[in-house]
C-alpha cells in the first residue's frame, strides 16, 4: 500500500523499493455489524523497546486491557459473523509509524468488507524506519544488547570501523557493479537461470508442489533498463551500502525479535515480564481462539517474525501461512514452517515472489546505487551467506533450486510457489505487495483477473 520514493543509502539505513501510482478502488459499504470497529482495534504497534504505542504513538503499559478491547470488539461482531476469520498482517522492513498507521486506515475495512470471505484484520507493527536502526547501531546496541552509554563512548570507532569497512569493499563492489549485477541484465543467460529452470520444469512434472507462475517468458527489458545501468554514482554509493549496511541491518535483525520478548528477558528477569503486546495477544489466540480460522501473512521481514510466532507458538492454529517476498532464509522455512506445517495438517504455506527479473532489475533514481531489490541485497552483501540454504526465500530462481531440499514429501500438497508476473497488473516491486488485495486467496493464487490494487484514500 505504501510507496517508498526516498532513497536511503544505507549510512542513512536501507533503502526499499519505489513507487507506483494506482487506480483507485473503493472501499466496500460494510453491513451494521461490521461497522463498529475503529483504526485503533486492528492496530498493534511494538516499538524498539518493546513497548506497544498507541494510534497517537503514546506508550501503552497495560496492554492488556488494550489487546483484551481489540479482542472484544472482534467477538462482537463474530455474534452476527459466526464465520468471521482473523487475519494477522505484519509488514517488512522501513516502516515509519505514520505509514503502519496509515496502512491500518486504508485497508482494514477492505477485508473486513472482502466479498469472498470478510475477515477481521490485526496489524502487528513494528518500529522499522529507516533512519532509526542506523542510529541504534551507532550508538545504542552493542553485542545485541541496549547500552546507551557504552554505545555513545564507543561510537567513533563503530563509524571510523564502517567507514574502513566501506574502504574494504569497494573491490567486491566494484566487480558487482561492472559484472555481477550485470550479467543477467544484460541478457546473457546464467547458470542461475539454468538450474532454476531445470528444477522448475521438474516440479511441474512430479506436481507435488502447487504452482502458481505466470507463463510469460520475458524478461521485460526495454531501453529504460540499460540506459542507466551505468550511472557512475554507483561507484560511490555501492560501497557504502556495502559497508555500512551490515550495522543497519543487524540492528533491524534485533528488532524483529524484540516483537514478542523484549531485552527485559536477559535483564536477569526471564520470560515474566518481557512477553510484548504481539505476545500477550498470539497467546490468547493460541488458547481461547484456538478454533477461529485464522490467517498469518508477512511481508519482508515481516517474515522473520513470522518464523519466530511459529516457533513460540506451536499450538497455534492458522489456516493459511502466507510469506510475500520473504526476506528469511530458506534454511529457517526448514525449521519453523515446515514442523509447523507437519503438526497442522489440514495448514497451507504460500511462498509469493516478483518475477525474478524484477528483483534482478529493481534499481533507485536512475540507477544512483547498485541495482536489486532488498533480497538481492541481502544475499549479495547484508547478510552471511555460507550455504545456500543461507539465502532468501522470496527470491523465485532461490525458491526453484531449493523447494524440493527444504519441503519434504508429505508437506509438498500443502505448499503454494506463486510467481507474479512482469509488466502487468500484480507486484512490480520489493514494496508492492501491500498494495495490492494481499489477504486475499485469489492474490496468493495470481488469479489476475481478481487482483486488484488499493491506494491512500
Amino acid at each position: 500500500m505504501y510507496q517508498y520514493s526516498r532513497l536511503v543509502i544505507l549510512i542513512l539505513s536501507l533503502t526499499i523499493l519505489g513507487g507506483c501510482s494506482a487506480k483507485y478502488i473503493k472501499g466496500p459499504q460494510l453491513s451494521l455489524a461490521l461497522q463498529d470497529s475503529k483504526v485503533e482495534d486492528h492496530f498493534l504497534f511494538i516499538d524498539n523497546n518493546g513497548i506497544m504505542r498507541d494510534v497517537d504513538n503514546r506508550s501503552v503499559f497495560d496492554y492488556e486491557s488494550k489487546v483484551n478491547k481489540m479482542l472484544a470488539t472482534y467477538d462482537a461482531m463474530r455474534l452476527h459473523h459466526p464465520k468471521l476469520e482473523l487475519t494477522i498482517y505484519i509488514h517488512g522492513g522501513l516502516n515509519t509509524f505514520s505509514e503502519t498507521k496509515r496502512r491500518v486506515e486504508n485497508t482494514y475495512k477492505r477485508i473486513l468488507g472482502d466479498k469472498d470471505k470478510p475477515s477481521f484484520p490485526i496489524f502487528i507493527s513494528w518500529k522499522s524506519g529507516p533512519f532509526t536502526n542506523y542510529f541504534d547501531h551507532l550508538f545504542a546496541i552493542r553485542n545485541g544488547e541496549r547500552n546507551v552509554l557504552k554505545g555513545v563512548l564507543s561510537s567513533p570507532f563503530v563509524f571510523s570501523e564502517d567507514i574502513l569497512r566501506s574502504a574494504a569493499r569497494i573491490p567486491a563492489s566494484y566487480w558487482n557493479i561492472l559484472a555481477g549485477q550485470n550479467q543477467i541484465a544484460i541478457n546473457i543467460v546464467s547458470d542461475i537461470e539454468d538450474a532454476s529452470n531445470t528444477s522448475e520444469s521438474e516440479l511441474e512434472r512430479n506436481s507435488e508442489f502447487k504452482l502458481y507462475k505466470d507463463t510469460d517468458a520475458s524478461r521485460g527489458h526495454d531501453f529504460w533498463d540499460f540506459a542507466s545501468i551505468w550511472n557512475p554514482a554507483k561507484f560511490v554509493s555501492a560501497p557504502l551500502i556495502d559497508g555500512f549496511g551490515k550495522g543497519a541491518w543487524r540492528s533491524m535483525l534485533r528488532r524483529t525479535d524484540l516483537v514478542l520478548n523484549s531485552q527485559q528477558a536477559f535483564n536477569g528477569n526471564g520470560e515474566v515480564g518481557s512477553e510484548t503486546a504481539a505476545y500477550y495477544l498470539l497467546e490468547k489466540l493460541s488458547t481461547e481462539y484456538s478454533s477461529i480460522n485464522k490467517t498469518l501473512i508477512g511481508h519482508s521481514m515481516g517474515s522473520i517474525i513470522a518464523n519466530n510466532i511459529l516457533t513460540k507458538f506451536p499450538d497455534l492454529k492458522l489456516d493459511n501461512i502466507v510469506y510475500m517476498a520473504a526476506a528469511c532464509s530458506l534454511k529457517s522455512i526448514r525449521s519453523s514452517v515446515v514442523p509447523w506445517l507437519k503438526k497442522n495438517k489440514n495448514s497451507k504455506f504460500y511462498n509469493l515472489t516478483l518475477n525474478p527479473y524484477r528483483d534482478i532489475n529493481e534499481n533507485f533514481f536512475y540507477d544512483f546505487t547498485p541495482r536489486g531489490s532488498l533480497l538481492i541485497w541481502i544475499d549479495d552483501f547484508l547478510e552471511e551467506v555460507n550455504s545456500f540454504e543461507d539465502r532468501t526465500a522470496g527470491y523465485w530462481f532461490n525458491t526453484m533450486r531449493s523447494a524440493e531440499v527444504i519441503f519434504p514429501k508429505d508437506v509438498r500438497s500443502r505448499v503454494a510457489l506463486t510467481r507474479f508476473g512482469i509488466r502487468d497488473k500484480t507486484p512490480q516491486n520489493h514494496g508492492e505487495f501491500d498494495d495490492y488485495n494481499f489477504w486475499s486467496k485469489q492474490f496468493w493464487r495470481n488469479n489476475k483477473k481478481e487482483i486488484y490494487k488499493i491506494v491512500d484514500q
